[in-house]
């Protein structure tokens, strides 16, 4: 869970609120999930997607400011 330890769980609800866009959205609530500790094979089946791709989305968390990780 390294890519979102500079990220608290606050900070991931609030940006799920002012988050816009289904795919934004997933990206947020993939966060949120892994944070809450999901296991990234548990992710990957709720959201539809295979694990590479979640740990694409995290590591935009751990590279990007919090506003923009969503979005790219």
């Amino acid at each position: 869970m390294r890519r979102l330890d500079d990220i608290t769980l606050e900070e991931l609800q609030d940006l799920r609120e002012r988050t816009e866009g289904e795919i934004p959205r997933e990206r947020v609530l993939a966060a949120i999930g892994r944070k809450q500790g999901d296991e990234l094979e548990t992710l990957a089946e709720r959201h539809g997607v295979v694990e590479k791709t979640i740990r694409n989305w995290l590591d935009r968390f751990a590279e990007e400011p919090i506003e923009q990780a969503p979005l790219r």
